[in-house]
């Protein structure tokens, strides 16, 4: 199955938080979209790149290697 979708949205108004949001903001939003992702039954989540700029920030590498540390639940 092929799904696209964004971790740090808010799920609705695409794209538009992407803009009104601060990195730190996103990086929150996208925890907690980890972990219902998980819950939902998704083990595995790929990026295929950053949507939008985020000010420098890897804002994805820091989630992915916190998964992978087992700081927060999400899918590998």
């Amino acid at each position: 199955m092929e799904v696209n979708l964004l971790m740090g949205g808010r799920g609705e108004q695409p794209g538009l938080s992407q803009v009104q949001d601060d990195p730190p903001t996103r990086l929150l939003r996208a925890v907690g979209n980890a972990r219902r992702t998980l819950r939902a039954g998704f083990t595995t989540v790929r990026n295929l790149g950053l949507f939008v700029k985020t000010g420098g920030y890897l804002l994805d590498v820091a989630l992915s290697k916190a998964i992978d540390a087992g700081w927060i639940d999400g899918p590998g």
